[in-house]
């Protein structure tokens, strides 16, 4: 088996992205660098991959981290949940959101987590802008 990974668009439009990502383990092992936005087949993307910023975050974890990554040739580290069983919302708004600084950078954004165990669960809601 495979963990379970996916990812549900709640809206798309020309200025923002809301995606549903939901993980779930099943013991063997991590999920590594899977996307949660795909530059390429978003009908509404801009026309730069560094025209994107992540807004807004709400996630739940069980015992294992989670890190949210822009994609690129050198990936770039968004944003990150530790392995405390909590949940957290994280506003980046007032401040203009988290750019995407990966270098040459293909517009995607991805997950990867650590410590991912059999019937872990991760729920996680994110607003990225699109300029």
């Amino acid at each position: 088996m495979a963990n379970t990974v996916t990812v549900t668009t709640i809206q798309n439009s020309q200025k923002f992205a809301i995606l549903h990502l939901y993980i779930a383990g099943d013991g063997t092992g991590e999920v590594t660098n899977s996307t949660v936005y795909n530059f390429s087949t978003d009908t509404y993307a801009p026309s730069a991959a560094k025209s994107l910023w992540i807004e807004q975050i709400w996630a739940a974890t069980d015992a294992f981290s989670v890190s949210v990554i822009w994609d690129g040739a050198t990936p770039f580290q968004a944003w990150g949940q530790g392995n405390n069983f909590t949940t957290h919302a994280a506003d980046f708004s007032n401040f203009g959101g988290i750019p995407n600084k990966a270098t040459t950078p293909n517009g995607n954004l991805t997950v990867t987590t650590t410590g991912l165990g059999a019937g872990e669960h991760l729920f996680m809601i994110v607003k990225i802008r699109k300029s």
